[in-house]
């Protein structure tokens, strides 16, 4: 299996286009999104705010999954706290009849949530969602430190993300 690439230097700061990072995430999640098994990948931030997401599913409403998922987020870390853990969860694996759903940390301020079918490996889906979260860190790093905005070369998206 593929894994996701990062965006090279002159694909964030090029000069054709303006690109906002919330069409980062799009491309970076579509690209996660397109390998077998998949069913979707959202990125938020703690408040439930939907930064990016990819669905193939048009009937999805994924304001209301962020919604569960950070509760579901929140529940875990609380747990942990109360339970006098004192590091913060960083990954949360939901094995259910059909699929599995995955919760990751993306710094500490986002979440990224996958849903896959039970046929494809929990290693792999974490791997891929550690890299696409470093990505997602990447991104919003270079947008939010006060640099230019960003900007995308004339590279294909697939390899933006």
């Amino acid at each position: 299996m593929s894994t996701i690439q990062p965006p090279s230097q002159n694909q964030i700061y090029g000069s054709s286009q303006r690109v906002y990072p919330q069409q980062l995430f799009r491309a970076a999640l579509a690209q996660f999104g397109q390998h077998a098994g998949i069913q979707c990948t959202l990125l938020m931030d703690l408040s439930g705010q939907v930064l990016g997401s990819y669905y193939p599913a048009s009937d999805l409403k994924m304001n209301d999954v962020a919604s569960v998922s950070i509760g579901e987020w929140a529940a875990a870390n609380t747990l942990a706290s109360l339970s006098r853990v004192t590091q913060r969860c960083r990954f949360i694996t939901q094995e259910h009849d059909t699929f599995r759903l995955l919760l990751a940390a993306v710094g500490d301020d986002m979440v990224l949530m996958t849903v896959t079918a039970n046929d494809v490996p929990v290693g792999w889906t974490r791997l891929q969602m550690q890299r696409l979260a470093e990505l997602c860190l990447k991104v919003a790093a270079a947008t939010y430190s006060g640099r230019e905005p960003l900007v995308r070369s004339a590279a294909p998206v697939s390899h933006v993300a």
